[in-house]
């Protein structure tokens, strides 16, 4: 098996359906983990958090960005919308909410865009699937 043959079968895996259910799965799991209460430990780790507000929110705008990029132009908004809404609710649970944290949401959704648009051109623009 080749490697056109692997992007392929890549390609048809990542559809529609799969792209919502995985985005979906995704938002669930950072909703869990931005509002879960924080050991002690990890406290003290500030740029760790900033990395995982970043990596959690391009994770979130990859997939459907991946299958249409026509979607960013909703989803974008979307997802910097629900960065937003978790860093306001976070002190409701104990956590704290931090304007930095909501920057790194924004730039992680606008990355994720980028990695989604390039997936969608080397996966679909270039093979016909």
């Amino acid at each position: 098996m080749g490697d056109k043959d692997i992007i392929k079968r890549i390609a048809r895996f990542l559809t529609h359906q799969s792209a919502t259910l995985i985005t979906l799965a995704l938002a669930v799991l950072i909703g869990f983990l931005t509002l879960s209460p924080v050991a002690e430990l990890l406290t003290n780790l500030h740029f760790y958090d900033k990395a995982f507000h970043l990596v959690a929110l391009a994770a979130l705008a990859i997939p459907l960005t991946t299958v249409n990029p026509r979607y960013a132009l909703w989803f974008v908004p979307v997802i910097i919308s629900y960065g937003g809404i978790i860093e306001l609710v976070q002190p409701l649970v104990n956590r704290e909410a931090d304007w930095a944290d909501f920057w790194f949401n924004t730039m992680g959704a606008l990355i994720g865009t980028l990695i989604g648009y390039l997936g969608h051109w080397l996966f679909y623009r270039n093979l016909k699937v």
